[in-house]
């Protein structure tokens, strides 16, 4: 008797849910909407009875808004009504209903309707909210629930379906359905993934985010690089709150000087402080205090990071305040930048090629913000301030008319021979852009191979950059390697082995002697 009550309860609790989604579309309801997408009026169906709706959006407003005004009516009733109008249809799918344009006053494909149910729990257990899943192959897809529940339509023409599920934090799982009533999905944890997400790093350190209480900001070299970029600083620039970035020259190759704390009214440096792959890093040449606050040293040598390939860097964590800056100790009073480059992964050996050119256009006198006189201009302007008597410098090197009458007029020429030379000097139409400016045409390689195995991995890059500067006169020449090895030993015993070279050959001509500066 008692397993016989036991049974008729059982049955009671799995018939509940049906009965709920049928009283649910027996409900009579009310609506008012006037000029509303078909998407508004499903949502507000959905909030008054519950019931599950499937369509596609750009199905349903194709055909544009309706309105509807019932009281107290089926939702079969509001459908039948609102949406025959609009060359809709719907039918009803194991308690969910699927909206489909009209073929001929049927729902299209009606008997091929079948939805594909499952629900995606964690390796505890516990479900999983906000879970893609995505037919293989299309841009179909749905998320999961606060219960870890999805549903949706399978296509017609195949008797299976790949799906693909993907979650931050878990690895990305294609599974396959072959008719089942109802998908169990249990999603594992991807500890690689967790870790890029939740881990900042110091340099000597990974710090969980969520126990982290200093400023530090963090960015990823894949969201910042864009083609063109030869330097970090460049990278850095805009991406970073309260990071200043000042260029004061236009040469190719020229380094902004970085203040990360703001600038300093103290005599000293103010650069911070670079940390590569946990390596403190040092400015390429030593020079006094005075020196490295110069511009032009800052511009033309450049700082301590300067000579590493932006294409091998991984990310960068620029550490701010007090706190994130105590593990070095004085050193680090400006900030600290700390630059992760890329390491090697377990598969086969990938490799990469990274080229970008960039072409500069010099200077030109056809320009619309160039605005000069030719020599016969010149001549004629001469000539005028001669004949008002206008007094010359007396450091002024005198040439073109005025040159050619103070000669005349001293006896060094007669006037024949100041005729000539004014006739000369209508002629002579000298292109010094031409001369001293060219179209420049930069380009950068690099070339790259990674892999590795359980026991070991490994990422070397070769890389050269050649930048010529719109001055003949300025070029630059970097050529850069990099090798990243991660051995495995055991469990408790592991190595790292890291390599970075650079040569840079740069081509600069100092203001004082630079014939574009005159």
């Amino acid at each position: 008797m008692v397993r016989t009550k036991l049974i008729v309860m059982l049955g009671l609790l799995f018939a509940l849910p049906m009965v709920m989604k049928a009283e649910a579309q027996l409900q009579r309801i009310s609506v008012n909407l006037e000029d509303v997408s078909v998407v508004t009026l499903i949502k507000e169906l959905k909030r008054q009875t519950g019931l599950d709706f499937l369509y596609n959006v750009d199905e349903v407003t194709r055909n544009g808004n309706v309105s509807v005004s019932v009281k107290d009516v089926t939702v079969e009733e509001v459908l039948k009504a609102s949406l025959s109008e609009k060359g809709l249809g719907f039918s009803i799918v194991n308690d969910v209903i699927v909206i489909k344009p009209l073929e001929g006053g049927v729902v299209a494909q009606q008997e091929e309707l079948v939805v594909i149910k499952g629900v995606v729990k964690d390796e505890g257990g516990e479900p999983l909210p906000g879970v893609t899943v995505m037919v293989a192959g299309t841009t179909v897809g749905v998320t999961t629930n606060a219960n870890g529940e999805f549903s949706l339509v399978k296509p017609t023409g195949s008797n299976e379906v790949k799906l693909v599920l993907s979650f931050v934090g878990m690895k990305s799982q294609t599974i396959v359905w072959k008719g089942q009533e109802l998908l169990n999905v249990v999603m594992e944890e991807d500890t690689y993934a967790l870790e890029q997400v939740n881990v900042v790093k110091t340099g000597y350190q990974n710090i969980d985010k969520r126990h982290l209480t200093s400023a530090v900001t963090s960015v990823k070299a894949s969201d910042v690089l864009v083609p063109g970029m030869t330097s970090i600083d460049q990278m850095l620039e805009g991406r970073i709150p309260e990071l200043q970035l000042t260029l004061n020259s236009g040469e190719v190759g020229a380094t902004p000087r970085i203040r990360v704390r703001g600038t300093s009214t103290m005599l000293g440096n103010r650069e911070p402080l670079w940390v590569l792959d946990g390596f403190i890093m040092h400015d390429p040449v030593n020079v006094s205090v005075e020196d490295l606050n110069n511009p032009d040293y800052i511009n033309i040598i450049g700082n301590a990071i300067a000579g590493i390939n932006p294409q091998d860097i991984e990310r960068v964590d620029v550490l701010k305040d007090a706190s994130a800056t105590a593990l070095y100790g004085t050193k680090a009073a400006n900030g600290v930048i700390v630059v992760t480059t890329k390491r090697g992964a377990m598969g086969p050996a990938r490799f990469s090629y990274n080229h970008s050119s960039k072409l500069t256009r010099r200077p030109r006198y056809t320009d619309k913000n160039i605005n000069l006189m030719n020599s016969r201009e010149r001549v004629q302007f001469g000539k005028e301030l001669s004949d008002l008597h206008y007094r010359f410098p007396d450091n002024m090197p005198l040439v073109g008319y005025e040159g050619a009458l103070y000669r005349y007029y001293t006896g060094v020429t007669d006037y024949k021979q100041f005729q000539e030379e004014v006739l000369r000097y209508e002629t002579v139409n000298t292109d010094w852009f031409e001369l001293l400016t060219q179209d420049a045409y930069s380009h950068d390689h690099t070339f790259g191979v990674s892999g590795g195995s359980e026991t070991m991995r490994y990422y070397v890059s070769l890389g050269a950059n050649f930048e010529d500067g719109v001055s003949k006169t300025t070029n630059t020449k970097r050529y850069t390697t990099m090798v990243n090895m991660d051995v495995t030993f055991s469990e408790k015993m592991r190595a790292n082995f890291s390599l970075s070279g650079n040569i840079q050959n740069k081509s600069n001509l100092m203001p004082n002697i630079d014939a574009m500066d005159y």
